[in-house]
């Protein structure tokens, strides 16, 4: 292996996905399932992109050397915490 990797899960999900998850693993409803992206830009400034617009982050070439994720997808991760 030489070069850049994205050490990223296979699978991506977002935001409201995240916190739908947390909340079914934890037995609570989710309150705020989504945020307006002007109250996140008032709250976080430019870090708001990450949560209104996201990022498309691949883990291919990760996966092309063979590499293997012990918690493919966000229901699995979260259970290991």
């Amino acid at each position: 292996m030489s070069g850049p990797y994205n050490a990223v899960a296979p699978h991506q999900v977002t935001h409201d996905v995240l916190m739908g998850e947390v909340a079914r693993q934890r037995g609570l409803p989710v309150f705020l399932p989504h945020l307006p992206g002007w109250l996140l830009r008032a709250v976080l400034g430019e870090m708001s992109v990450i949560l209104t617009e996201g990022s498309r982050i691949s883990s291919d070439r990760l996966s092309e050397t063979g590499f293997r994720f012990r918690y493919p997808d966000i229901s699995s991760a979260l259970r290991a915490c």
